[in-house]
């Protein structure tokens, strides 16, 4: 249950190979001021590629008072993320899921894990189903690792630093419970169309998402973030402007009253690196806000 809570943590919150390398083309931008900060792009994996950071990320985070994850990853807010996740009034998935959707997901379970199966997420909300599945495989590859994002939350606790997140669990978890049933239902059924395409093509979706992010290429990872989030359909372009759009905001406005309030602070910044894509990425949304914000080579 404790691993299951850490998989659905990362989740709310968007291995490729065995050998550990950091990535020496990170998604860094450093925001100048009387003190540097950094904004830092992340993936919600635990794969050690991803988990080691590069020397200029390394430099960035020791040199930074405070670490700031999209949300704070203390248990508190851990708890309260799981609990948000939950079905009301005691509900469990066979009670509002038709039975092939089930069976498919069921399907799905099995073939990463023997004998896994919705019974054991029996009463989460059908959209925490949909967002978990395809973190799943990738999480039982790194048993005992964990993600990127809460790795530095973490670490900057055990060192002393300021910690905490620029948004709060509700908020996270408010903008997917304002999806219909039947909307929710659709984002688990094109979830599984999307696993089962990844597994005719022989490749792990989080294993994809991984090589991109290896990378340092922001488009490409775009390109790849819109290949499963067609923004040409109505229900994605709303679900794209809810989850990124409309947070990106919120993000820039809160980085920009942190960096006012404390001139003399040096604050590093790491959420998602979907959030630094596209004309409406937090960085740019800096940059308009007067900042200068480049980005770390």
């Amino acid at each position: 249950m404790k691993k299951l809570c850490q998989i659905l943590v990362a989740v709310v919150l968007a291995a490729a190979s065995t050998m550990t390398v950091a990535n020496d083309k990170p998604f860094l931008w450093r925001i100048e001021g009387e003190r540097s900060s950094y904004l830092f792009g992340t993936i919600h994996v635990s794969d050690p590629q991803v988990t080691t950071l590069s020397t200029v990320v390394e430099q960035a985070f020791q040199n930074s008072d405070a670490v700031y994850t999209e949300i704070p990853m203390d248990m508190q807010t851990q708890f309260a993320a799981v609990q948000g996740m939950i079905l009301p009034g005691g509900k469990t998935l066979p009670e509002i899921l038709p039975v092939d959707v089930i069976a498919r997901a069921n399907s799905y379970l099995g073939n990463i894990m023997p004998g896994m199966s919705l019974d054991a997420m029996g009463q989460l909300k059908v959209w925490a189903i949909a967002l978990t599945l395809p973190l799943l495989e990738s999480q039982l590859k790194n048993l005992g690792a964990e993600p990127l994002d809460m790795a530095l939350y973490n670490r900057a606790v055990a060192e002393g630093k300021e910690a905490g997140g620029l948004e709060t669990a509700d908020e996270q978890i408010s903008i997917m419970d304002r999806m219909s049933a039947a909307e929710q239902e659709r984002l688990l059924t094109d979830t599984l169309d999307y696993l089962d395409d990844a597994k005719q093509r022989g490749v792990d979706i989080m294993d994809e998402m991984a090589a991109e992010y290896l990378k340092g290429d922001l488009e490409g990872l775009g390109r790849l973030m819109t290949k499963y989030l067609d923004i040409t359909d109505p229900f994605y372009d709303k679900l794209m402007d809810s989850l990124l759009i409309a947070r990106n905001q919120l993000m820039a406005e809160r980085v920009d009253v942190m960096l006012n309030a404390n001139p003399g602070k040096s604050f590093f910044v790491a959420v998602g690196a979907g959030h630094f894509w596209g004309e409406q990425g937090v960085q740019k949304l800096l940059r308009g806000k007067g900042y200068s914000v480049t980005r770390v080579q």
